[in-house]
């Protein structure tokens, strides 16, 4: 009976976790599907989203979920500004092209984040740290339950938004067939500024919710960045609600093997998870040939 209550307390914790990890790859996963480019640098704009949500808690003594009124907004222009000055140039180039060229924006980033708030470990403070509640008999950490919220909330309301929004049916056509759609008149190149604006915004959120859980440090993104590339490919490349089931896999994954296993495998795990789904599932759990968003 308490083996199983450890595991249903695991299994509640890795569930919360996914929620965090979802939202921090639907913003790859949606540019993959209608940009179709590999946004390798979308882990070091959750970090910067992270290090903003950071400085606003610190300087305006705003709570982490409130700052994203002044994160998000931020990060949705420099979406814009990296699909403007990165993807676009580029985009008769060789696909390596670009994946080198977000390389060295990474490069680019970690090392301006590390000079503006220097590579010490810092941490998102709120009133509610390090508290948690009961719940027949469950122990839920309020941090990660109103991260987790939040999580739901946004990625709810991206659905919504692609779903019965003049400009998220555009955003679909365009993933779908971006030819028919040029020629019914969709300005594609506005859908691409878009889409990498939405998908900055939603860095933002996942990093100010991973700040407010976990320490961070600059270079942390890059453990992010097997974690959110881990939750797209099992997902289905392009696939939002794929993604969405792959994050809650991967948490509850992760939370078991650093439980039964050591702490020290609980990143491994995401990076088997993907090496396993390349070689057996490439198309991932919802991604079928010529499906999108």
């Amino acid at each position: 009976m308490k083996s199983f209550f450890i595991f249903a307390q695991l299994l509640i914790n890795g569930v919360l976790l996914g929620g965090v990890y979802a939202v921090m790859a639907s913003g790859l996963s949606l540019i993959f599907g209608v940009v179709r480019v590999l946004q390798i640098s979308h882990s070091v704009l959750i970090i910067l989203g992270c290090y903003f949500s950071y400085s606003v808690n610190r300087t305006l003594s705003l709570d982490p979920i409130l700052s994203l009124l002044i994160t998000m907004p931020v990060m949705f222009f420099i979406g814009i500004a990296v699909y403007r000055l990165v993807v676009a140039p580029l985009k008769d180039a060789p696909p390596v092209a670009a994946l080198l060229a977000f390389f060295g924006l990474i490069l680019a980033l970690e090392n301006t984040i590390g000079l503006i708030w220097t590579t010490n470990y810092n941490a998102i403070h709120s009133v509610y740290q390090g508290k948690s509640f009961l719940l027949s008999g469950f122990v839920f950490s309020l941090p990660k339950t109103i991260a987790f919220g939040m999580a739901c909330l946004v990625i709810f309301t991206l659905l919504i938004f692609l779903r019965n929004t003049e400009t998220g049916r555009a955003i679909r056509a365009v993933s779908q067939d971006r030819d028919t759609a040029q020629i019914l008149g969709v300005d594609v190149d506005r859908i691409f500024v878009i889409v990498f604006g939405i998908s900055a915004t939603l860095a933002a959120v996942g990093g100010s919710l991973m700040g407010m859980i976990y320490s961070f440090y600059p270079s942390l993104h890059w453990s992010w960045l097997g974690v959110v590339f881990s939750v797209v490919i099992l997902g289905g490349l392009g696939q939002v609600g794929g993604a969405i089931i792959a994050a809650l896999i991967i948490g509850v994954a992760e939370i078991l093997a650093a439980y039964y296993i050591g702490a020290a495998w609980g990143p491994f795990v995401a990076f088997a998870i993907l090496i396993i789904t390349l070689v057996h599932r490439p198309q991932g759990l919802l991604g079928t040939k010529g499906q999108r968003i």
